[in-house]
């Protein structure tokens, strides 16, 4: 239908109407949502932070980084819910294979310049013997993975989620060795008791950066006591044990990624907020990198005291950055935002939080499109492709469905001088 749409507007006089009213539009959404990124917040920054060899992790990762006169600016990008449903996989099926690239391509730019990208990998990967499905029990295509690592460059993923356990211990454990044989990353599932004791270190620019990740649970489905090792839980005394193993591995900044909160809720909840300022208070944690609502929450930079060492602390919690990719049928399903982290490294100090910037994503559905029937899209870019014509899958309806979803993630996320809304 929208096809029809574009065909009849470009065949009329129509368009320079529509183009006027457009200008109008933007004129007014940009004195509503100001374009905030600005270069001259690029902050010069420092040394690399030594190796220690008694590091028992994996000690791997980007050697880039922003140069500056002074030292090195380090970009970490995160991302959200990576969701496949039936119909996703279907239209990314190519005989007897899937290809998943295109749903990619359209934002690959926006993440490439990224020194590290952390994604939420919300489903399991157990081969096609274990019968791909959605939801409530998801197995997709392990061609997702291959996608996100050399289409999309996805470093790391987080797999302590609801549906870790969908296809049960043995699907993790597949679910785990398709990440290893594409190159991705993983933390938050294990197939041993020794590999749930190791912490999943990078090394990013010379900073040695630690991944965590705990979920509030598994959807019921349980484990026989001698495989608790293999999903990691939101468990207070292990997530403070984990976050001093990897300070004492020599990690200079802990990510930690937390499955919880209300689906579909735009505002954390209490428990939310109260875990956030517990971890800071009380854990090496640096970073909460949340997710699970499917929906967008606020961004918080939180400032305590921390009980151990009675020093001033601040850290930083993302509480949900909605869905990257799926087809959820939902009022937000397809809004998100992506997250950069701008990381200072200073001579002889820890690394900083310079800011944050985000950006809105949207999930374009055009069926009969083929392997570009779902797209991830910046949101910025294309409404700027909708105006000039650039993208004929867009429509008017989508171009209004993204403009909404802008101007509704600028009230979610306000705007100041360290989280800052902005053009890719």
């Amino acid at each position: 239908m929208k096809k029809k749409v574009i065909a009849l507007f470009r065949k009329s006089w129509l368009p320079l109407l529509l183009a006027v009213l457009v200008l109008i539009g933007l004129t007014a959404w940009e004195n509503e949502i100001p374009w905030l990124s600005d270069p001259s917040h690029d902050t010069p920054s420092a040394v690399s932070v030594p190796t220690n060899s008694n590091v028992q992790s994996n000690i791997t990762g980007s050697e880039s980084g922003a140069e500056y006169a002074d030292g090195t600016t380090i970009k970490l990008s995160l991302l959200g819910d990576i969701m496949c449903h039936p119909t996703q996989y279907e239209a990314a099926k190519i005989n007897n294979a899937y290809d998943f690239s295109p749903c990619f391509e359209d934002i690959q730019s926006d993440i490439a310049d990224a020194d590290l990208t952390l994604a939420n990998l919300e489903t399991t990967l157990a081969g096609k013997e274990m019968t791909y499905s959605g939801y409530p029990s998801f197995n997709t295509p392990e061609q997702l993975a291959y996608a996100l690592k050399k289409t999309l460059g996805v470093d790391v993923v987080s797999t302590a989620n609801n549906h870790a356990l969908d296809r049960m211990y043995s699907g993790l454990c597949h679910t785990i060795d398709f990440l290893d044989a594409c190159g991705l990353k993983h933390t938050g599932t294990y197939k041993t008791q020794e590999e749930s004791t190791k912490i999943l270190i990078e090394n990013v620019s010379g900073v040695k950066i630690a991944f965590l990740s705990y979920t509030y649970g598994t959807n019921g489905i349980t484990l026989s006591h001698d495989k608790d090792f293999a999903v990691n839980y939101l468990d207070r005394d292990k997530i403070k044990q984990d976050a001093q193993n990897a300070r004492d591995a020599g990690a200079a900044i802990i990510i930690a990624s937390l499955h919880w909160g209300t689906e579909y809720a735009e505002k954390p909840s209490a428990e939310q907020t109260a875990l956030s300022r517990w971890v800071f208070e009380n854990t090496e944690v640096d970073i909460i990198s949340g997710n699970h609502a499917h929906a967008v929450e606020p961004i918080e930079f939180i400032n305590v005291v921390h009980h151990s060492t009675q020093k001033d602390k601040e850290g930083l919690v993302i509480y949900a950055q909605g869905n990257f990719i799926s087809d959820q049928k939902t009022d937000s399903a397809n809004m998100g935002i992506a997250v950069n982290i701008i990381v200072e490294n200073h001579p002889d100090d820890k690394p900083t939080i310079a800011y944050v910037e985000y950006f809105p994503t949207w999930i374009d559905e055009t069926a009969g499109a083929g392997l570009r029937s779902y797209r991830v899209l910046n949101v910025e870019k294309a409404l700027e492709a909708y105006c000039s014509g650039k993208d004929p899958l867009l429509s008017e309806a989508d171009y209004q469905e993204m403009l909404s979803h802008a101007i509704n993630i600028k009230k979610i996320i306000p705007a100041n001088d360290r989280i800052r809304y902005t053009v890719k």
